[in-house]
């Protein structure tokens, strides 16, 4: 009797109840004939570093042995596509014969672990007669020596308090029932979400039921430089700071900045005037679409994002002016208040990193006036001011591309 680890074994034995069940299909099929070699038309497509077509082929004459038919299975075609998601693997399997197809969904941690769990699956698709024989369940090598032996070693599965025979999360009723049946009753979803790491996207499948899917939530910093004009006198630059949180569809921001002073003298008083500044922050809330999306074998945080957001905000802060050139010169502070609208472009260029853009319009909603006494007015606060900025941002957290 040969040893083989329990989370091996778990997943083989998944892959082999997975597969009993009937494939979500357009039409049904007949089994064909079992007999020696295994000739099946497959299109794979799995990314570098995780089994090729021809070890995935190789898996699937293994598990067909004998029961494989001899002249091969013209009128069958197949297609497996293995690709990276959130945390872990997918593999969609299609299978079509004489114009009837289905279509299923495995996931798990490993992808070579899922792609020798799906060949399994569909080596019992192609000959349903393998669901109802004994199976070797490949062993891992280095771990046990098998003992020779002419008849397939199965490995023994757990069983409950009842006696019943239990397989990657499902316990099996024991008792008569129809031959090919399979017959299931999902155990506590905790349990199976931690023993069985494959599990199949159908309503009726017997797999545990997969983990509630979390917003993919991220964050951006931001750092930037502008100019603005309108508002204050003359042309100025400025500072901008900002964090984003990014949801999928929305980006809500929290801002500051700091626009320098800018002088302005009067005319027939040369040397006499005063300089403003305005120091703020700004709360923004930005519907985002999302032109490009990165490719989603790179990973979280990859390159090729873009997006555009479109925010609207409130900007608070201090409007600040200090005289110059007369006795008694000081500094008045006043409340700077206005209303945002800012469109924006945003395009990662390399991995976490992107460029941000955005020109805005800037609504005073506070308007005051300044004058040297008994000088005319100085210069007000314009009706709207316009910015441009140019800045880098990092993203982080989790996204979903």
């Amino acid at each position: 009797m040969s040893l083989v680890s329990a989370p091996v074994v778990a997943t083989r034995a998944a892959a082999m109840a997975i597969a009993a069940v009937s494939w979500t299909s357009a039409g049904s099929a007949a089994a064909e004939p079992a007999s020696e070699t295994a000739s099946v038309a497959l299109t794979w497509s799995a990314p570098p570093g995780c089994p090729q077509r021809e070890e995935f082929l190789t898996w699937l004459s293994g598990h067909l042995g004998t029961s494989a038919d001899p002249a091969g299975y013209p009128g069958l075609t197949s297609r497996g596509v293995l690709e990276r998601e959130r945390s872990g693997w997918r593999l969609r399997l299609t299978i079509a014969r004489d114009g009837a197809s289905g279509e299923k969904t495995l996931r798990g941690r490993d992808c070579e672990e899922l792609a020798r769990s799906g060949a399994l699956a569909l080596a019992i698709a192609i000959e349903p007669a393998l669901a109802g024989a004994g199976v070797t369940v490949p062993e891992p090598p280095g771990e046990t020596e098998a003992e020779p032996s002419g008849e397939a070693v199965v490995p023994e599965a757990p069983v409950d308090g009842e006696g019943a025979p239990v397989v990657a999360g499902v316990v099996a009723e024991s008792g008569p029932r129809a031959e090919g049946a399979v017959v299931a009753e999902p155990r506590a979803e905790a349990e199976a979400r931690e023993r069985a790491p494959v599990t199949v996207d159908a309503a009726n499948s017997m797999g545990p039921t997969p983990p509630r899917r979390r917003l993919p939530i991220a964050h951006a910093l931001r750092i930037a430089a502008g100019l603005e004009l309108g508002a204050l006198p003359g042309v100025g630059p400025g500072l901008l700071l900002g964090y984003a949180l990014r949801l999928p569809w929305v980006r809500l921001e929290l801002t500051g900045s700091w626009w320098p002073a800018r002088r302005r003298e009067y005319a027939e008083r040369p040397g006499v005037g005063g300089q403003a500044q305005i120091g703020a922050a700004a709360l923004r809330v930005c519907p985002t679409l999302r032109l490009r999306r990165a490719p989603a074998r790179a990973g979280v945080g990859a390159a090729g994002l873009v997006e555009l957001p479109l925010c609207v905000g409130v900007e608070l802060g201090a409007l600040v002016v200090s005289g110059f050139g007369f006795g008694g010169a000081r500094a008045v502070r006043t409340l700077w208040a206005a209303a945002e609208l800012q469109p924006g472009v945003v395009w990662r260029f390399a991995r976490r990193v992107a460029l941000w853009g955005a020109p805005a319009l800037v609504v005073p909603i506070t308007r005051d006036s300044f004058a040297v006494d008994p000088l005319p007015p100085l210069f007000r606060v314009g009706p709207a001011g316009l910015r441009v900025a140019v800045g880098l941002e990092v993203h982080l957290g989790r996204e979903k591309n």
